[in-house]
């Protein structure tokens, strides 16, 4: 569900933080552009892990900024990337992950998994038989086993668990 995820980004440092212990301020450049966003193919992103190679900085030109290098992966104009390792949630196929129910709509649930609240699954997902109650605005799935049948109900608040 977590993993460590190697990253390599290039970081700009401003004139006016000069003076900060470098790696704290790249610690929260890279903070401030990777947590709570979701890289394709890597997952949402929660915190830096560490910083594994901070490399030579180069002043800009143009703005007097540092340009931090790290890696030996170049960049635009030989300016080359930092390092570093970035806890990101990436729950892989099948896995049973469990959540908590913010509203149910017609058209289906909305999951709340307390450090990130934008997961949808859609009524054409849920259990079937599967309908919706407009009066309590809550799921019911109408159970059935060889014993008979029950009107199993998912409400606001209600912990559930659900597969990817």
């Amino acid at each position: 569900m977590f993993v460590v995820v190697p990253i390599n980004d290039l970081v700009v440092i401003k004139p006016k933080k000069f003076g900060m212990h470098i790696e704290d301020v790249i610690a929260h450049e890279l903070n401030s552009r990777f947590s709570n966003k979701v890289l394709q193919k890597v997952g949402l992103c929660i915190s830096l892990w560490d910083i594994t190679h901070v490399g030579d900085k180069f002043i800009s030109h143009d703005d007097g900024s540092y340009q931090v290098a790290g890696s030996v992966v170049e960049f635009h104009h030989n300016v080359c990337l930092v390092s570093f390792r970035f806890i990101c949630f990436r729950p892989s196929i099948d896995e049973i992950i469990v959540g908590t129910v913010k509203s149910c709509t017609r058209d289906g649930l909305h999951i709340s998994l307390y450090f990130f609240d934008d997961i949808f699954i859609p009524a054409d997902k849920l259990r079937h038989p599967s309908k919706f109650d407009f009066e309590q605005q809550s799921w019911i799935w109408q159970y059935e086993d060889d014993r008979g049948s029950a009107d199993l109900r998912i409400e606001k608040n209600d912990v559930i668990r659900f597969v990817e």
